[in-house]
């Protein structure tokens, strides 16, 4: 492809006029985007499967708004800011808010590796796009088990160090 900027937000842009939806399958780190395709006229919504960024939304009269912070949803006129009992029930309990429940009764949280279309008919349910693939690997050594433990760890690392940003790492 040619690419006219150095943006990672280009090469979004290009894997979906290519694959469309099935873009997902070539994207890896942290993102969380919505693109508007003008010629299906709907909007195509996606989080990282590691959900390391968020994805809120909420529906009003017909409408869908979405941020990546849920404080930006409750400053639109009209939102309920009720509690959301099932939730605090969740977070007392577990400690944690599993998607898409947040505190807050009307607005939802998408879970990580999902998408979203939103068309003329509405609002499609999240789909699962990315699931944990489990292989059987009983029948290798430690040794073994060593290397593969290594090389995705260093495959890994490599990865992340691809930006179009200056990189730095936390470690504890």
């Amino acid at each position: 492809e040619n690419f006219k900027t150095n943006s990672d937000t280009e090469v979004l842009l290009n894997l979906y006029a290519k694959y469309g939806q099935d873009m997902l399958q070539y994207i890896e780190g942290m993102f969380a985007f919505a693109i508007w395709d003008n010629q299906k006229q709907e909007v195509f919504i996606a989080r990282d499967s590691a959900g390391k960024k968020p994805f809120y939304y909420t529906e009003q009269n017909g409408k869908f708004f979405f941020s990546s912070e849920v404080k930006a949803l409750l400053a639109l006129e009209g939102t309920n800011a009720s509690l959301d009992e099932k939730a605090l029930y969740h977070f007392l309990t577990f400690n944690v808010l599993p998607a898409p429940l947040t505190m807050f009764k009307n607005i939802a949280k998408l879970d990580a590796g999902h998408c979203i279309v939103i068309n003329s008919n509405g609002v499609a349910q999240p789909r699962k796009y990315w699931g944990v693939n489990y292989t059987d690997l009983s029948s290798k050594s430690e040794a073994e088990l060593c290397d593969l433990v290594y090389n995705e760890l260093e495959r890994s690392v490599q990865d992340r160090l691809v930006s179009d940003v200056p990189v730095g790492a936390f470690l504890s």
